[in-house]
């Protein structure tokens, strides 16, 4: 589920933590996954409770996880070359 498809859902009947919510669904929508995890951070600090917007917050967050790791990868491959690259990816579970 992207957070994209939750957009028509109200998470919390708390509005100040529905805005925050719908902040970050407007900045996950642009693909600025640090925003959307600092909109959903504050949805989730005044609605405590509320397990949807934890999900999309761990959604968003392994996606930055992941970008940082192709990002270390390819800072890799520049630096130590690419055979090197190719031995670590292969070695990564990552990409299994």
């Amino acid at each position: 589920m992207s957070a994209s498809d939750e957009k028509a859902t109200e998470v919390s009947a708390n509005p100040t933590a529905q805005a925050a919510f719908e902040r970050g669904q407007k900045y996950y929508d642009n693909e600025d996954y640090d925003n959307a995890i600092k909109e959903y951070t504050e949805a989730i600090r005044l609605d405590p409770e509320n397990e949807e917007v934890r999900e999309l917050l761990r959604e968003v967050q392994g996606r930055e996880q992941r970008f940082l790791a192709v990002c270390t990868g390819v800072s890799h491959c520049y630096i130590f070359g690419y055979a090197v690259f190719m031995k670590k990816l292969r070695s990564c579970t990552f990409f299994t």
